[in-house]
């Protein structure tokens, strides 16, 4: 069964992964002296990758305390140090032995120039735009004559001095039971030149920084579901690549437009403002939290072979940044963000040892975190069987001779055919959510109105749905967008503003429209309040975009800040949580996630940078038992079993999306991209996918992963806080783990030994 799904993927999907290609925006490097250099970026891959790696192997010879390094502070886990000669922070994890700096060693940095030299022990590095606009860059010098060097009981604050700009920057770093924290404060970062406005800040670019291939581990990259980059041997990169947190701000800077009716490369968010170190195996580790000025961050990822051959990855905080402004022509010319964003930069690291250092122990650690601060839902009950969830497309816009019209593809009668069939297969928990259902479709349908397309069905049907819905585990979900609209959809007075003065949107295929326009936090309210009103038939929602993009609103009069924009985002999704039975939601970052009982079409890659070694489940790991997350759409998805055995492997479960007219009746729709959708072609496939899922995950649900690990190639162990353990075996031969045997290409789930 596996094979022939395979097979049928490829192709379906090999039209889509020909065409995709494209270059993503570049990213500021070192080059000159103390100049920030524009080349061409890292590029992302359109391919799926289900490889699985083994696990580094080796440890990690700690550096040495020098004569020059002050103890200021310890607790019974840790000591912190700092060089008083040239301002290099030290954190000693005495659990593990090992000591943390903030700068290369110094038999390292003497390999460097200069300019890298002092890059790679600067606390602290800034790029700022001159009078001219030109981006140059800065790392901070330390003097004992002027830097106020204060300590207290608890940790310590400099002044930090940064020649070329003429500027300074107080930092105040603490020491904590876990770990340590630096903060830089706004009011705090001081330029004598007023000509000279800050760019960007770098915070201890080189904690972690490995040279070459010298220390077994890699760095933990919240790319996607997640990812690593291995401490390899230096390649030849074209430069270093900046990487937002939440995706980029399109109020900022212009999304990549459709080149001949093919989307840009797609790049996937970052979900989770975390990134993180490991040196050795199950031996020391770090995870980086940034827990203020998130909204504006970003991390600097940059491989061995980038100018220099070390590996570094740095948070970075975005004051201002460099956008085109628009003159009426083609051209236009580029401008330098006058006013700075309310940043107040912050990040706390822990420090992990053992077990715990490793990508599975920062998810464990971060979830542990969230759930603190409320950040997460508490532990969901488990089921006896998984859910499946189907997205029944219903209606949409299509091209007729008169300009458009309303094209039904599904009706009621016709989902609710399938609840029947689909539960005759032994699929007992079903999440089917509704999408096109309104009057004018998916592209048509006005925003906030939930009035029923005439031909899709009546009120009666769809509380008749729901009733047979309305079970423990399953639900109907109706599919409605809060944050975006078409032209039409919406007046245009809701629409945001980006700084260039045109409205925010992202490009869309062109069919029909070209366009998606993004509307403003008081049009999202007014919405979301309409919505409360609703008959508790339609109060279960299926939300895409909103808790996925983050944009500012430079509309005169209505100005609101990506910060601003993010706390409005999470009063709506309170309000809508509040008023809803359940509360679906489409990739979200992570402060959506308090908000969610189910995510779907989670990402179950990174964005495929070539300096990404492998892809791990962190997302998942962060939100498993707590939430129930489902996979892309598997008819519209490559990968056969592979594809199969990572849903077991990541905890998420299968979803399609359906329809009961067949692909043909697509052609002249704006949503013509839907290639392969008919129910009665998918059900025996569903069935089978499901119950091959279904097997293993039921065994762990409302369960949280406490450890994965790969001991081979192709081969992956999840444990899990229930007792149980999970083995899949990617490899077409079978293979003996923990004294279980696994045949080829599947998945066994069997009592933990420990």
């Amino acid at each position: 069964m596996i094979n022939r799904i395979k097979a049928k993927r490829w192709l379906l999907c090999a039209a889509s992964l020909l065409g995709v290609a494209a270059l993503l925006t570049g990213s500021a490097v070192l080059g000159a002296e103390d100049e920030a250099e524009e080349i061409a970026p890292l590029l992302p891959e359109a391919s799926y990758d289900y490889t699985v790696k083994k696990d580094i192997e080796g440890t990690a010879q700690s550096e040495t305390l020098l004569e020059t390094d002050r103890l200021v502070c310890e607790n019974d886990r840790l000591a912190l140090y700092v060089d008083e000669e040239e301002f290099i922070l030290k954190v000693l994890d005495k659990q593990g032995d090992y000591l943390w700096s903030s700068g290369a060693a110094e038999n390292e940095a003497q390999q460097m120039t200069g300019t890298w030299r002092r890059f790679s022990q600067a606390f602290l590095t800034m790029d700022y735009f001159n009078s001219t606009g030109a981006s140059l860059r800065s790392s901070a010098r330390y003097s004992k004559e002027t830097a106020d060097l204060e300590y207290t009981g608890d940790g310590l604050a400099a002044t930090l001095r940064f020649q070329e700009p003429d500027a300074t920057v107080r930092v105040y770093i603490t020491l904590t039971d876990e770990g340590f924290s630096v903060r830089v404060p706004d009011d705090e970062i001081v330029f004598n030149k007023e000509e000279n406005k800050l760019a960007r800040l770098y915070v201890m670019p080189f904690l972690g920084s490995v040279y070459a291939d010298s220390i077994p581990g890699y760095f933990f990259i919240p790319d996607g579901c997640g990812a690593l980059m291995r401490f390899e041997e230096p390649n030849t990169y074209n430069s270093s690549t900046l990487l937002r947190v939440y995706g980029t701000d399109y109020s900022v800077q212009a999304p990549t437009a459709y080149q001949n009716g093919l989307a840009p490369t797609p790049v996937r968010n970052l979900l989770f403002p975390v990134y993180g170190a490991v040196h050795g195996y199950n031996q020391n580790g770090f995870m980086g939290v940034i827990t203020g000025g998130e909204a504006y961050s970003g991390f600097e990822i940059s491989p061995a072979g980038v100018k220099i051959d070390f590996h570094w990855m740095s948070p970075v905080f975005i004051y201002r940044e460099q956008y085109r402004q628009s003159t009426g022509s083609s051209e236009g010319f580029s401008v330098v963000q006058q006013t700075p964003n309310t940043v107040n930069a912050e990040v706390t690291y822990t420090l992990l040892s053992g077990e715990d250092a490793s990508y599975a122990g920062m998810a464990e650690a971060y979830r542990g975190q969230l759930l603190e601060q409320g950040g997460l839902p508490e532990k969901q009950e488990a089921l006896e069987h998984i859910p499946l969830y189907v997205q029944a497309f219903m209606a949409d816009q299509a091209s007729s001779l008169f300009g458009t019209t309303t094209k039904v593809f599904t009706t009621l009668e016709d989902v609710t055919d399938w609840v029947g069939r689909l539960r005759e297969e032994g699929i007992p928990n079903l999440l089917v959510s509704l999408y096109g259902f309104e009057k004018g479709g998916y592209s048509g349908g006005d925003a906030g109105s939930y009035k029923l397309e005439r031909r899709v069905g009546s009120e009666k049907e769809l509380e008749a749905l729901y009733n047979t819905l309305n079970t423990a585990g399953s639900g109907l979900l109706l599919s409605k967008e809060f944050l975006r609209a078409y032209e039409g959809q919406y007046k245009e007075s809701g629409f945001l503003y980006a700084i260039n003065r045109v409205f925010t949107y992202t490009p869309d295929t062109g069919y029909l429209f070209d366009r998606r326009y993004y509307l403003d936090a008081p049009t999202v309210s007014r919405l979301v309040e309409s919505y409360t009103s609703l008959p508790s038939y339609k109060r279960n929602a299926a939300l895409p975009g909103i808790g996925s993009a983050l944009y500012s609103n430079f509309k005169e009069g209505q100005e609101m800040s990506r910060a601003d924009m993010l706390e409005a985002t999470q009063e709506n999704l309170k309000a809508l949580r509040e008023a809803s039975g359940i509360v679906a939601l489409e990739a979200p970052s992570q402060y959506a996630l308090a908000y969610a009982d189910v995510l779907y079409n989670v990402d179950m890659q990174h964005s495929r940078y070539i300096f990404e070694t492998d892809t791990v489940p962190f997302a998942q790991m962060v939100t498993g038992g707590h939430i129930q997350s489902f996979a892309p759409w598997q008819n519209l998805s490559a990968g056969g079993s592979s594809a199969i055995l990572q849903m077991i492997d990541y905890n998420t479960y299968p979803a399609y999306l359906l329809t009961e007219a067949a692909s043909d009746e697509f052609v002249q729709c704006h949503t013509n991209t839907v290639y392969s959708s008919r129910f009665d072609d998918y059900l025996q496939e569903i069935s089978e996918v499901y119950k091959t899922v279904d097997a293993v995950l039921s065994q762990v649900s409302g369960a949280a992963v406490v450890g994965r690990s790969c001991p081979e190639d192709g081969v992956s162990v999840i444990r899990y806080d229930n007792g149980r353990t999970i083995l899949v075996n990617y490899n077409s031969y079978e293979v003996e783990i923990d004294g279980a045997t696994v045949p080829a290409e599947q998945a066994v789930c069997i009592q933990s030994m420990e």
